[in-house]
């Protein structure tokens, strides 16, 4: 038996949230690989002290971060107003990369708060 043909078809899922969701997911999961890389290699490159890579990675995470969730926040409300378009994804991408920027924020904020009083000349 065919399926009779719609003149209306289904909308799909946005690729600018799916684009979103997916920044929202890999950056947090790249950033885990990163620091598992210096642990599992600890000891084994000669001259190489394993706090130059472990700097590297923090900031990675620290500058590129918000960056990247700042790209993926904005692609994501992107998708969210596309017309005849699934917002699902864009939605999770708007949620997730927001949290993720304002908790980068927060850091942001505790380090430099904690910098200016060590750095404070009393």
């Amino acid at each position: 038996m065919a399926w009779p043909h719609s003149s209306l078809a289904l909308p799909s899922h946005s690729k600018l949230g799916i684009a979103s969701f997916l920044i929202a997911l890999a950056f947090p999961l790249l950033l885990l690989l990163l620091l598992a890389i210096p642990a599992v290699g600890y000891g084994r490159i000669d001259n190489q002290k394993d706090d130059e890579i472990f700097l590297i990675v923090i900031m990675f995470g620290g500058l590129g971060g918000p960056i990247i969730h700042f790209v993926g926040l904005v692609i994501g409300i992107a998708g969210g107003f596309q017309k005849e378009r699934k917002r699902r994804f864009a939605i999770l991408g708007i949620v997730l990369n927001g949290i993720l920027v304002l908790l980068l924020a927060i850091s942001w904020i505790l380090f430099f708060g904690w910098l200016i009083k060590a750095l404070a000349w009393h």
